[in-house]
């Protein structure tokens, strides 16, 4: 095992947390996250606790990406579902993992929140990025037939084609 060291950029992450604190959303779903504790830790110094709940779970990125969940105080988080062992016929499908976060909010809805982070353009990521596609859309529709509400968050690392949104340019 090697172990390398990176200087943080205090500015970047100073902004990171503006943005978040000015967005102010009751739920949010973060990419490249690398573990909990460093997750509490920002919303500790960074957010000023604004966030209650803080999760991650670990998924299948060798170098320690993941995706996370905070929620505001009265959006609490009851329940967790990895999907980081999801696999088709060509093997396992999600780089990270899609939780699926179910979360009670104040006006007594369940909210399912499916937090991803698609495979990267780079190196032909276009076929497992289709297969996560497909998978986030077969859970979705499953939960959606059950009159669940469901949110799919995250960064699918597509850009749009002339015409398509983004969703429609990966399945």
């Amino acid at each position: 095992v090697e172990l390398a060291t990176e200087t943080t950029n205090e500015v970047g992450f100073q902004t990171t947390g503006r943005v978040i604190r000015d967005v102010d959303a009751d739920i949010l779903g973060l990419v490249e996250a690398e573990n909990r504790p460093s997750l509490v830790q920002f919303n500790t110094d960074l957010l000023k606790d604004h966030y209650k709940h803080v999760m991650l779970v670990d998924g299948n990125d060798k170098r320690g990406i993941d995706v996370a969940i905070l929620t505001r105080k009265n959006f609490t988080i009851e329940g967790i579902r990895s999907n980081v062992d999801l696999e088709d016929a060509s093997g396992p499908i999600f780089s990270r993992d899609c939780p699926q976060y179910e979360v009670h909010t104040p006006g007594g809805n369940i909210v399912h929140v499916l937090v991803n982070h698609f495979k990267s353009q780079s190196g032909g990521g276009g076929p497992k990025r289709k297969r996560q596609a497909k998978a986030v859309r077969d859970i979705a529709q499953k939960l959606i037939a059950d009159g669940q509400h469901v949110v799919v968050l995250g960064d699918l690392n597509e850009g749009p084609k002339a015409g398509k949104t983004q969703a429609e340019n990966l399945v």
